[in-house]
């Protein structure tokens, strides 16, 4: 059984001049704590109108820091989207959230912090949005996100979410038994899944269970004691998928839409006019375009992951949150992009 598809609309991009087809894209995105996130948004928005004609509705998770500047950037851009919706949350305001539903859990000891843990809580945080795709700031579309939306015809009527899973683990093994049952595990650890893309359903999250099924995946790690001690919304998507979770509640998303060398499993780089993903045992070819049509979805670049641009980037540094530390996030690509001094003469 699929999901009902939205009857097809048509509006109008006013300053471009073309025509809007097709079912409305929900697009979430938390914005948070550094204005930085704000600049990556702003690319990972022209990315996404850039590359589609579907009607799109923006919803930002933004806070003190990025308020102004995610008003201004929809006030810029506002004629782009069907809506743009902001969201004023602060991160007491997460971190209590988190204490609520994982006790003891410190928000701050990943260098996400508060922002990274606020995914977790979408469909609370959007009481009215029924559904959409949660992507971070520092993704780039590299082709049509409604053909990402379409994702959700695939959802059973149990589907919580889709996201990237290495369902085989990075060595291709058979899946590994669950505690207490015969149904394989999802994941076998943090590099087997990526939460960077994610489509939720946020009503079942609301009336099915949802938070239960987190706690309870929490409360599960806590009484074996196992090593977590960093965790964010992938950890705790994680503790889930590896005991609480099974297909169809959970779904693998394929990895054109999270063409990236941050994770073990991928191994992504671009080679002339493909992506080259995995190693020598296992290696996959993706396309760097398509006819956009339905069938391509597992052969074309769908979406990249920006934030490995080593050293500069964040990602697997082990780090704690600061709110207070400098927001040098774009200083490294601005070194990297400036040229070498010419050496000076010799008198």
């Amino acid at each position: 059984m699929s999901l009902p598809v939205a009857a097809p609309t048509l509006g109008f991009l006013e300053e471009s001049g073309q025509a809007w087809v097709g079912s409305t894209v929900e697009l979430c995105v938390v914005a948070a704590g550094k204005p930085s996130a704000v600049s990556e948004l702003e690319l990972l928005l022209r990315s996404a109108r850039a590359s589609s004609l579907r009607p799109i509705s923006v919803h930002v998770i933004a806070s003190n820091e990025t308020a102004q500047n995610v008003s201004e950037l929809r006030a810029r851009t506002r004629w782009a989207w069907r809506g743009f919706e902001i969201v004023h949350v602060e991160a007491h305001d997460v971190a209590r959230m988190a204490s609520r539903s994982f006790a003891g859990i410190d928000v701050y000891a990943h260098h996400s912090g508060p922002w990274g843990m606020a995914k977790t809580f979408l469909h609370r945080l959007l009481p009215s949005l029924d559904r959409c795709i949660l992507m971070d700031t520092d993704m780039l579309l590299l082709n049509d996100i409604g053909l990402l939306h379409d994702e959700f015809s695939g959802f059973a009527p149990t589907t919580f979410l889709m996201l990237q899973l290495d369902t085989k683990g990075k060595r291709g093994a058979a899946a590994a038994p669950r505690r207490g049952g015969d149904a394989p595990r999802l994941v076998y650890n943090q590099d087997d899944m990526c939460s960077c893309v994610i489509l939720n359903d946020l009503s079942r999250m609301r009336t099915l269970g949802f938070d239960a099924r987190l706690s309870a995946a929490w409360a599960d790690h806590l009484a074996h004691r196992q090593k977590l001690n960093r965790v964010s919304n992938q950890g705790i998507l994680f503790l889930a998928l590896s005991r609480h979770l099974s297909a169809p509640e959970a779904l693998g998303l394929g990895l054109e839409w999270n063409l990236s060398g941050c994770q073990d499993f991928n191994k992504c780089h671009m080679v002339r006019w493909e992506w080259q993903c995995g190693d020598d045992v296992v290696r996959e070819t993706v396309a760097a375009s398509s006819s956009q049509g339905a069938s391509a979805c597992e052969t074309f670049a769908g979406a990249m992951h920006a934030n490995c641009i080593a050293p500069f980037a964040e990602h697997g540094k082990k780090t704690r949150y600061n709110d207070l530390a400098p927001d040098d996030a774009w200083s490294g690509v601005a070194d990297a992009a400036t040229p070498p001094a010419a050496p000076r003469a010799l008198s």
